[in-house]
C-alpha cells in the first residue's frame, strides 16, 4: 500500500511539472528577461527614469554583468570589448570563474562524467551565472544520467523560472546546441525517464525546430520514434529506426539497449545479447541492459 501511495505522489509531481511547462508560454506570472522580477535586469525604461547621459557607461557594465549572470560569458566579454568598456575587477573575476567552470562542465559531458558535470555546472552557477536556464538544464541532464529524478525535477523547474525564449538566449550556445534546443532536449530526456513518451516526442520535435542539424537532437528524435513503434508492437520497424539513428556518445548505450528489447520481442536472442553487451561496454551500470542480457541467456 505504501508503495502505491508513493507512486501516486510521484505521478502528481510529474503531472504538475508537465502542466507548468505546458502553460508557461503566455502566462503573465512567469518572469521575463528584462522584467522587474528577474534578477540582474532592469524593468524601468529610460524615459522618466531620471538617469543622465553620463550614467550610460555604468548601465552597459550592468547589462554585461547580467549576461554573465545568464551564463553567456562570451557574449558578455565581446560586448565589453566592442563597446570599449573595461569591466571592473569583480566582473572580470566572475567572467573568468564562470568560463573556467563551463569549460570543465563541457569536458565532463564529453567523457560522460556526470558527477563532474553536475559539480561544474553548480560551481558555474554560484560563481556568477545565477539566473542561467542553460546551466539549470545542464544540472537537470546530469541528475537524469545519475538517475536522480527528484533532483532533476527540481532543477527543471528552475530552468523554466527564466524565459529561455527571450532574445538574449537566441544566439547563445551550450554543448553545441542552441540554448532553446538544449533546454527542449533536456525536457525530452526528463519525460523519457518518466515514461511520458508523447510529451518527450513533443519536446524533442520542438528542439529539432530550433536546431535541426544537431546530431544529439536527431538521435533522440529517432529514439522517441522507435519507442512509439515498440509500444505499438512494430518491433522490426523500431529496429530499423534505431539503425538509422546517428551514433552519439550520450545516446549509444540507450540505442543498443532499446534495440536489444526489440530483438528479444522478436525472439532473436543472440542479437539481443549482442546489443545488450554493446550497451554495457559503453555504460556498465545500465540496469536495463543487464536485465536484457539476463533474459537473453534464458
Amino acid at each position: 500500500m505504501s508503495g502505491s501511495k508513493k507512486k501516486s505522489d510521484s505521478e502528481k509531481g510529474s503531472s504538475s511539472l508537465a502542466d507548468h511547462m505546458k502553460n508557461k508560454e503566455g502566462d503573465p506570472r512567469m518572469p521575463k528577461l528584462g522584467s522587474s522580477n528577474t534578477r540582474g535586469t532592469s524593468g524601468s525604461s529610460a524615459s522618466g527614469s531620471g538617469r543622465s547621459v553620463s550614467s550610460s557607461s555604468s548601465t552597459v557594465l550592468e547589462s554585461e554583468s547580467a549576461k554573465n549572470g545568464l551564463g553567456e560569458v562570451e557574449t558578455a566579454r565581446s560586448h565589453l570589448v566592442f563597446q570599449g568598456h573595461r569591466p571592473d575587477e569583480v566582473t572580470s573575476l566572475k567572467l573568468k570563474e564562470v568560463t573556467k567552470h563551463m569549460r570543465r562542465c563541457t569536458e565532463a559531458r564529453k567523457r560522460q562524467d556526470w558527477c563532474a558535470m553536475l559539480k561544474e555546472a553548480m560551481e558555474a552557477t554560484t560563481s556568477g551565472a545565477v539566473v542561467s536556464s542553460q546551466l539549470f538544464a545542464c544540472q537537470t541532464e546530469a541528475h537524469l544520467k545519475l538517475r536522480q529524478i527528484n533532483a532533476a525535477q527540481s532543477c527543471l523547474l528552475k530552468t523554466w523560472k527564466y524565459d529561455p525564449s527571450a532574445a538574449t538566449y537566441n544566439k547563445s550556445k551550450i554543448f553545441g546546441f542552441s540554448s532553446e534546443a538544449y533546454i527542449c532536449y533536456v525536457v525530452a530526456l526528463y519525460n523519457v525517464a518518466l515514461g511520458q513518451f508523447d510529451t518527450a516526442r513533443s519536446a524533442i520535435e520542438k528542439a529539432s525546430q530550433h536546431d535541426p542539424e544537431n546530431a544529439e537532437v536527431f538521435a533522440l528524435l529517432e529514439i522517441t520514434s522507435g519507442i512509439a513503434l515498440f509500444r505499438a508492437g512494430r518491433y522490426k520497424e523500431a529496429c530499423s529506426v534505431y539503425d538509422e539513428a546517428p551514433p552519439t556518445d550520450s545516446m549509444n548505450s540507450f540505442l543498443y539497449c532499446a534495440r536489444a528489447a526489440c530483438w528479444s520481442k522478436l525472439g532473436e536472442w543472440e542479437k539481443s545479447l549482442a546489443d545488450s553487451n554493446q550497451a554495457l561496454s559503453i555504460l556498465p551500470k545500465n540496469i536495463k541492459a543487464l536485465s536484457r542480457r539476463a533474459m537473453s541467456y534464458f
